[in-house]
């Protein structure tokens, strides 16, 4: 289970986290919500997991109909996913808390947002897209303990080619197989996470935040726009 508990324990060390990604991000947040007072109110939004919503720009609905398939061993994976929507909605609902006369409880922390009920596996998502767009979806599951051998690999090469003598040896990786370090493992998990804290009211701590759309609803949202944008009935 994910939640907002971490915030209030102290950081973890940098060999904790899964990539400097989230390192990064963690000192971030902290840095925003330290910085709350009464004349600068601050807080954070954390979207759980992944953001999809935008068929020109999103990672996860959006890149599968823009790549017209998936190669993925992820299919099995339980996470919560978020609608873009939903998380304009929060930051909207965090300025209207902090814009209150006296300063509220949420103030100089983080929160969690997500969508509307159980959260599905990567594999309802792949399947979605393929049976309702209207565009090619061909979709290839892979084994992972290959790719994670793999992608050990390309981290080594991709640290020796940063040293002084071993570079001219070993070229920096370049494109998708640069990605494919360890730390992209981090997100094959099963995670489950929580916005009970951000749904409270602001007399209790929250937001007030209310769903409007659960994920799977979203996504049906999401390929409806992409069949009207670019499948046979727009041509």
């Amino acid at each position: 289970m994910i939640d907002e508990s971490d915030f209030d324990k102290p950081m973890p060390p940098h060999s904790q986290f899964f990539a400097n990604y989230a390192h990064t991000k963690a000192i971030a947040e902290r840095l925003v919500c330290s910085a709350n007072s009464p004349n600068f109110r601050t807080g954070a939004i954390r979207p759980s997991n992944a953001i999809y919503g935008s068929s020109n720009g999103d990672q996860v609905v959006g890149v599968v109909l823009r790549t017209h398939g998936a190669q993925t061993w992820m299919q099995n994976i339980v996470q919560n996913f978020v609608h873009g929507g939903h998380i304009s909605l929060g930051h909207l609902q965090f300025e209207a808390a902090l814009l209150r006369k006296e300063m509220p409880s949420c103030a100089g922390r983080p929160f969690i947002i997500t969508d509307a009920g159980a959260p599905p596996t990567y594999g309802d998502m792949y399947h979605l897209c393929a049976l309702l767009a209207d565009t090619p979806v061909k979709l290839t599951f892979l084994p992972p303990a290959p790719f994670l051998v793999l992608g050990h690999l390309v981290e080594w090469v991709a640290i020796a080619s940063r040293t002084p003598v071993l570079r001219w040896v070993f070229p920096e990786p370049k494109g998708t197989i640069a990605i494919l370090q360890p730390g992209v493992f981090h997100a094959a998990l099963n995670y489950v996470a929580t916005d009970q804290a951000a749904r409270r009211s602001v007399e209790q701590g929250g937001l007030g935040f209310r769903h409007v759309i659960n994920t799977m609803e979203g996504m049906c949202q999401q390929l409806a726009e992409w069949n009207a944008e670019h499948g046979s009935s727009s041509s």
